[in-house]
């Protein structure tokens, strides 16, 4: 009795599977539908392209930043040391930057004074920049003042 029973219940599931898979092919798509999938898809990028361009940072913005970031990479330069021998080409040296944020770093030009002293530089092609140490006194360490 149980031989029976089990033997149709093996045979009702596999009608059920085999129905259930005659049902599910696989849909295939069309020309049109390929073509309109990828015209959105390049609409989708367009508007990505735009939402790009409108978040780039102005060229006023990037030159904030890296004079930002001059600053923080000269403020613990060891200015008194290359000033000592009073060479411009002492200074020049010292000033070379490494950051990532700064592209193009160029020193241009190097005046040190007594008490004072100015290295012209250009920062990511865009602008010439004035930085400007000064000291006290002959016998003091040399601070970066101002950046013009």
């Amino acid at each position: 009795m149980e031989k029976p029973c089990f033997i149709m219940l093996a045979l009702i599931n596999l009608l059920t599977l085999s129905f259930a898979a005659c049902g599910t092919k696989p849909h295939v798509p069309t020309q049109a539908e390929i073509a309109a999938d990828r015209q959105l898809l390049q609409e989708l990028q367009q508007v990505l392209d735009c939402i790009d361009e409108i978040m780039q940072p102005t060229d006023e913005e990037l030159l904030v930043d890296a004079t930002g970031q001059l600053m923080e990479a000269l403020y613990c330069a060891d200015i008194a040391t290359a000033t000592r021998f009073a060479t411009d080409t002492a200074l020049g040296l010292l000033l070379y930057v490494d950051e990532p944020e700064i592209n193009h770093f160029k020193i241009k030009r190097t005046d040190v004074f007594t008490n004072r002293g100015v290295a012209e530089v250009t920062i990511n092609h865009h602008a010439t920049l004035k930085l400007i140490f000064s000291r006290n006194s002959a016998r003091n360490e040399w601070r970066l003042t101002a950046v013009n």
